[in-house]
């Protein structure tokens, strides 16, 4: 019983970390001006259907930057709006939802497993 729920935990430990990269993004594109006031992550869709996701947008001497973490290092890449299709904003509320979702969802599956334990612990085979 205790070595099942050691598994049990360390399996939600890695689980919650898993989920708390889980981002979800409006489904109405913005102007890259709007994304650089808004400082959240975006999803960008190039017009040859290329995704690319950063940080967030930034505007410096009248040209705009994807902003990321490569390495330990933020990086700025420029961005072309000619090139752009489309660019998505993080929705906060539902990125945190689909989180917690997900989370408490597993976690009654787990409790669920742990109350049935006869069934979860592996039958002897003699």
């Amino acid at each position: 019983m205790i070595c099942t729920l050691k598994k049990g935990t360390s399996f939600l430990l890695t689980l919650l970390v898993l989920l708390q990269s889980c981002q979800i993004y409006n489904k109405t594109s913005v102007s890259l001006e709007k994304a650089s006031q808004a400082e959240l992550p975006v999803k960008l869709i190039t017009k040859t259907k290329e995704k690319s996701i950063y940080r967030k947008i930034v505007l410096e001497n009248q040209e705009y930057y994807g902003i990321d973490h490569k390495n330990g290092n933020w990086v700025k890449y420029p961005l072309e709006q000619e090139n752009i299709e489309k660019l998505f904003l993080k929705d906060k509320k539902k990125s945190t939802w689909a989180t917690v979702g997900m989370f408490l969802g597993i976690t009654i599956i787990l409790v669920f497993v742990f109350i049935n334990n006869e069934e979860f612990v592996a039958p002897n085979i003699y």
